[in-house]
């Protein structure tokens, strides 16, 4: 039988989120293992590997320990805003491919197939990609993991046996962006968390969450899941001192630049 194990990476001082999705995705009750990439150990049971900067030497030194210390076939990537969604989505085709990753929706009729926030990969593939690392000066595998970086290295890793998942499959993997889908094995992206996690679990985690957002449209989306899935409090916890919080405020500039008749900052003015 193919030994499958999580593998979660979090550099963040605070490891709320993390141990809320490796929890969420030990649902997935035939995981072997848990392995945790970070700067400290923080979840009960799982080995830590150590890494205490992003830099790439890092990293290929933390995949190689991993490597070292785990016997399994295949690895569940994760991050602090992914996880396994729905256990009973698995495929078992999935294991006969070397990499499948989240599907970054574009438009009505596109999607970009290699974001690795959350990804199924073979250890054969995170062998491959050290070794291009190790051989080559050009090849930084951080960047071959994921986005344009994989697309561009696929066709060699392709030569040398190593097998991609196509769109089908990658869009049954994990649920990102565009129509929201609620049957795929995993999701990805803070902003889908109103429909896939409880109102509590949420709560306690409120402002955490909005610090980490990066972009004015991951935000906006957040708040929009909240008022959609009925989550009202979290919504209030969210924007209540709005004024403190950076990140929430570039999204509402951002909404009233691209949307002047937009209701948000009043909607938000009246819960402050």
């Amino acid at each position: 039988m193919v030994k499958i194990a999580l593998v979660a990476s979090d550099l963040f001082l605070d490891k709320g989120l993390s141990t809320l999705s490796i929890n969420k995705s030990l649902n997935c009750n035939w995981i072997s293992n848990v392995y945790t990439i970070s700067n400290q150990p923080f979840f009960p049971g799982s080995k830590n590997i150590p890494l205490h900067s992003n830099f790439k030497k890092a990293r290929i030194d933390a995949y190689k320990t991993l490597l070292e210390s785990s016997s399994e076939d295949h690895y569940i990537f994760t991050n602090w805003d992914s996880f396994v969604s729905s256990p009973m989505s698995w495929d078992g085709r999935y294991t006969s491919l070397d990499f499948i990753g989240t599907p970054a929706w574009i438009d009505e009729h596109a999607y970009f197939l290699y974001n690795l926030n959350f990804s199924f990969i073979s250890r054969k593939l995170i062998f491959s990609l050290i070794a291009d690392y190790e051989y080559s000066t050009n090849i930084n595998p951080l960047q071959s993991w994921s986005n344009y970086g994989l697309l561009e290295h696929t066709k060699k890793l392709t030569a040398m046996g190593l097998i991609f998942a196509d769109q089908a499959t990658t869009q049954s993997l994990c649920y990102e962006s565009g129509p929201v889908l609620k049957n795929t094995f995993g999701v990805s992206c803070s902003a889908n968390f109103p429909y896939f996690l409880t109102e509590n679990d949420l709560l306690i985690n409120a402002d955490e969450i909005i610090s980490r957002q990066l972009t004015p449209l991951t935000t906006l989306n957040y708040l929009r899941h909240c008022l959609e899935s009925q989550k009202l409090d979290l919504f209030i916890a969210t924007v209540k001192d709005f004024y403190r919080k950076p990140n929430l405020k570039k999204a509402v500039e951002f909404e009233l630049r691209n949307n002047p008749l937009s209701e948000l900052h009043s909607i938000i003015e009246k819960f402050n």
